[in-house]
């Protein structure tokens, strides 16, 4: 006797539903490799995971980077790979391939989804900025039966990043601070320029390089840093709120919380007093491109520690005395007028620049400069107004 109709569709959409199931099933299996950033020069790591409806005991991939600027150097497993022994791994550096394989006799790659592989690639030196597309080449899944099943890949991409660019201040570093003068209280010392570029970096902290002739750390107070918002060399608005140090060779400038945006240049004024005590007392101040402390921020990179680059101007600052100071003390009293004396009468040999013995600056040296230091003194002016 015949099915009935209805029935007999029944049973055949069954059929074709059962003997279907293991095609739609393996093809679910789907392989993605992660997006990552990194600079030029530096290692940055792929996760490469698998979602997967199919117990697997052997993995293959064969993948492409393009442009060809990544070298495979290492590859991990996680603990979904717990019972594999390390992958092995080529990377055809001409062809811009990388082949990577692993297996196991143990306990198979459960049925499931997350990181399996963590591919540690090193970026070109010199690699310009922008993407480099990670893309499957060929995939081979196999399960503990050793037949392979259907897959499919989605690419990865590593972010090749621009530096943030260490700039001169478009008004030039500050003139000599210390020149003509006994005394510089809350100067500007150094200048410089930061230019973001493609993303978000939050400046965290900064390091500057300081050296002394004559000067110690002691004599150096008052650090702050101010932003300079039109680049006229002057500074803006309140200093910034930090901890600031200095030790040895170097100020150190923590707890920065300041935004550049995407493709922006800031200025910054660093200011400070210096006490002074003679003639070429000096301070130099330069900022190298790893003193530069942040992080590059974005929604999808998260954040990456950034790296800086680019040449900076140092700042020099030389205390030159000034007319009738010629003991180079950086002041004008009774030695200063016993010693001009002394010269005038072939006693002492004159010393230093002639322009501070010429206190009239009539071009000659002679007793009308000891009567106009003498009025100088009586008048209280010891050092530059």
């Amino acid at each position: 006797m015949s099915l009935h109709h209805p029935l007999r569709f029944c049973l055949m959409a069954m059929y074709v539903s059962l003997w279907s199931m293991p095609a739609s099933a393996y093809a679910a299996n789907v392989v993605s490799l992660d997006t990552n950033a990194g600079f030029a020069g530096t290692e940055v790591v792929v996760a490469l995971s698998i979602d997967n409806d199919s117990t697997l005991a052997g993995i293959q991939f064969t993948i492409r980077d393009t442009p060809n600027l990544l070298i495979l150097k290492s590859v991990t497993t996680t603990s979904r790979l717990s019972s594999f022994p390390t992958p092995s791994f080529n990377d055809n550096d001409t062809l811009g391939v990388a082949t990577i394989l692993c297996f196991t006799f143990g306990a198979p790659i459960a049925i499931g989804s997350g990181d399996v592989l963590l591919l540690t690639f090193e970026i070109s030196t010199g690699a310009p900025p922008g993407d480099v597309i990670l893309d499957f080449y060929n995939i081979v899944l196999a399960t503990p039966a050793g037949r392979e099943v259907e897959s499919t890949g989605v690419p990865g991409v590593v972010k090749v990043l621009d530096p943030v660019s260490l700039t001169p201040h478009p008004a030039g570093q500050p003139a000599n601070k210390f020149d003509q003068t006994a005394q510089a209280i809350d100067q500007d010392l150094f200048r410089f320029g930061m230019t973001n570029s493609a993303y978000p970096f939050r400046l965290t902290g900064l390091t500057f390089d300081i050296g002394y002739t004559q000067l110690s750390d002691s004599d150096l107070t008052s650090v702050q840093i101010f932003e300079d918002t039109n680049g006229d060399g002057t500074p803006d608005g309140s200093s910034f709120f930090s901890n600031i140090s200095i030790n040895g060779s170097n100020i150190t400038v923590n707890g920065l919380d300041i935004l550049i945006p995407a493709e922006t240049i800031r200025y910054y004024v660093l200011r400070g007093t210096v006490a002074l005590n003679q003639v070429e007392d000096q301070i130099s101040l330069s900022i190298p491109s790893d003193g530069v402390i942040g992080n590059i921020e974005d929604a999808t990179l998260g954040n990456i520690p950034a790296r800086a680059d680019g040449i900076v101007p140092d700042a020099v600052h030389t205390a030159t005395g000034f007319t009738g100071d010629v003991t180079f003390d950086l002041s004008r009293n009774i030695i200063d007028v016993v010693k001009i004396v002394g010269v005038l009468l072939g006693n002492i040999t004159m010393d230093g620049e002639t322009s501070h013995y010429d206190i009239n600056k009539d071009t000659l040296v002679d007793i009308t400069d000891v009567v106009v230091l003498i009025q100088q003194i009586l008048n209280g002016e010891n050092q530059p107004s």
